[in-house]
């Protein structure tokens, strides 16, 4: 098969010209060949492009080079929305490909607690119930039983709280750890919908105080940071699996002894 042939290369070879000239014979080009350069370049790049990348030139942005594919398909449509006018929907995607990038990142990864019987610090997003406080046996008198629901309401409340600044916490955490720009994601968290995850994984973005900032130039910044976090993410991100049960460990055993005493690198 014959390699696609460039078209307008007369525009590449004069730019050659003029930057030979200025190299070499210290001719500093004019204006009006610095703009002839510049459309020069335009036009190779938009005839080139879709014959050898599959996308038009002024299509290409920052999005197609993020390698999280499900993020991406979140920044794409985010970006679509935006251009159509639609800011709620066009920050309520970018909230859900941070989180998407958030959760795939952080799966399989955790930090181990301080002994056996320690759960360990999961760096994924999960859903997490609820605490329950409940009094038994339920007092039989009436004024007893006001006072015991009234100290669980307030005993529900003050873990509600503490719960809430723990998830804070370890949000700010995972992010530290990913690498992520914190001062970035400041901004963006402030702008930003957030994401409620229910029970059965689904994910829906919620508008809060930050729908107040809702711009088209606080938009472009929030796309921005996702741009650089899935990319700052997607160098140092890694896969290692790790046995969670004893038929895991015994699988692992197995697997080595089979291995020349190493474990497979596609252990699944």
């Amino acid at each position: 098969m014959k390699p696609t042939a460039t078209s307008n290369r007369h525009a590449v070879e004069r730019i050659a010209t003029y930057r030979d000239a200025f190299k070499h014979r210290g001719a500093a080009p004019g204006a009006e060949q610095v703009e002839l350069a510049r459309r020069d370049a335009s036009s190779f790049l938009e005839s080139n492009c879709p014959r050898f990348f599959g996308v038009e030139f002024e299509d290409i942005s920052m999005l197609h080079i993020v390698p999280q594919e499900a993020v991406r398909d979140h920044l794409l449509a985010g970006r679509q929305a935006a251009e159509g006018g639609d800011l709620k929907t066009a920050l309520g995607e970018l909230a859900l490909a941070f989180d998407q990038l958030l959760s795939d990142w952080g799966r399989d990864k955790r930090l181990r607690g301080s002994g056996f019987a320690k759960a360990p610090f999961d760096l994924g997003r999960c859903y997490r119930e609820r605490r329950r406080v409940e009094f038994s046996p339920t007092p039989h008198d009436q004024e007893v039983r006001q006072v015991a629901s009234s100290l669980a309401s307030s005993v529900k409340r003050v873990f509600e709280d503490v719960d809430t600044e723990l998830e804070a916490h370890r949000d700010v955490l995972r992010i530290q750890i990913a690498g992520v720009d914190m001062a970035g994601y400041l901004r963006f968290a402030m702008i930003a919908p957030v994401v409620h995850r229910s029970a059965n994984g689904s994910r829906e973005p919620l508008d809060m105080e930050g729908q107040l900032h809702f711009t088209p130039e606080n938009y472009d910044l929030c796309e921005m940071f996702v741009d650089e976090s899935a990319l700052r993410i997607g160098q140092a991100d890694f896969t290692l699996w790790m046995p969670q049960t004893y038929g895991d460990w015994n699988r692992a055993r197995e697997a080595m002894a089979a291995n020349k005493g190493r474990l497979p690198d596609d252990m699944t």
